[in-house]
């Protein structure tokens, strides 16, 4: 393959991983806000902030766990 078309499959792989991520990152900010405001939560409360917060991290990690299991067949579409 050459070079330049190399490249392009690696930015366009990399492009996608980081769209997805960046998409399972934002549910989770919108799931936080939602709950926010669904269930009423001053900005004051700060032991109902943490709770959102804790909330919001377990999300965020499970985005994450989640795109590791993708990066074997990325990788495996770039070595192609």
């Amino acid at each position: 393959m050459p070079l330049q078309q190399s490249k392009q499959v690696v930015e366009s792989e990399i492009a996608q991983f980081q769209n997805r991520r960046q998409q399972c990152a934002q549910g989770c900010q919108q799931e936080a806000q939602n709950y926010m405001q669904d269930n009423q939560i001053a900005q004051t409360d700060q032991k109902q902030i943490d709770k959102v917060q804790a909330k919001h991290g377990s999300c965020i990690s499970a985005c994450f766990d989640e795109h590791m299991k993708i990066v074997p067949a990325m990788s495996k579409r770039i070595d192609e």
